[in-house]
């Protein structure tokens, strides 16, 4: 019973840290695609938030998705 109870435990560190890694990335890629389209550089900003999205799939955030679309 103990030995499940540290799987559990170690499963659910690993996967937190790994989330913090994701959303590190995403706000790295959102901010790159918010600087790119603030310098008219259109293309590259779109696929930064492509990139940013596939990424973090269904937690992506309103207000990066209005500026996606502009």
């Amino acid at each position: 019973m103990l030995q499940k109870a540290f799987i559990l435990v170690l499963f659910l560190c690993t996967n937190l840290a790994f989330g913090q890694d994701v959303q590190k990335e995403y706000s790295k890629l959102i901010s790159a695609a918010d600087s790119l389209y603030n310098q008219k550089n259109y293309k590259i900003a779109a696929e930064n938030y492509s990139k940013a999205f596939e990424l973090f799939g269904s937690k992506i955030k309103l207000r990066d998705r209005y500026n996606a679309a502009c």
